[in-house]
């Protein structure tokens, strides 16, 4: 995955998955990645560190039939700046064999 950060807000950001059903409740999801500083300003774009803007998951291989079908699990990028108390946010839908 890809992200292109081009707004500078030191923030956090998460990873997670779920089922599709439940992305607009809040609800338990498995996180993948969790970033507990993200975007940080006072460093810069050129000193990101290279796993904020790419990076790779695994998706866990104990889904079962879970996620077999398009629109049943999705994977969402979560990002929250406390600098400016903004939220940024990208949901793709994934299918498993």
């Amino acid at each position: 995955m890809t992200v292109e950060l081009v707004a500078h807000h030191t923030g956090y950001a998460l990873l997670p998955f779920f089922p599709s059903s439940l992305l607009s409740s809040f609800c338990p999801a498995r996180r993948l990645l969790t970033w507990d500083v993200y975007a940080d300003s006072s460093l810069g774009p050129s000193k990101w560190p290279a796993n904020e803007t790419s990076f790779s998951v695994t998706i866990p291989p104990d889904l079962g039939d879970a996620c077999k079908e398009p629109g049943q699990c999705a994977i969402q990028w979560f990002w929250y700046a406390t600098e400016n108390s903004q939220t940024y946010e990208s949901c793709i839908d994934f299918t498993t064999a």
